[in-house]
């Protein structure tokens, strides 16, 4: 009967490039959500100053419709 030998743990190139792309892909996903916050950010952003525009034009055509039938 053969005796097998027991080797050392060989860690292989691939074994350290594989290990690299799992971080690799780790950090663009964490890079992808920071961007993902910071698109809704302006999103929100923008809504709230379209909002905003918004009601001041339609406050500034009131008081030009009014001063207008004042006349």
């Amino acid at each position: 009967m053969v005796k097998a030998q027991k080797s050392p743990l060989k860690l292989s190139k691939n074994s350290f490039s594989s290990q690299s792309h799992v971080i690799n892909r780790r950090e663009q996903l964490m890079h992808a959500f920071e961007a993902q916050k910071m698109v809704h950010s302006i999103f929100e952003s923008a809504a709230g100053a379209g909002m905003e525009m918004t009601l001041n034009t339609i406050g500034t055509l009131r008081a030009n419709t009014a001063a207008g039938h004042e006349s």
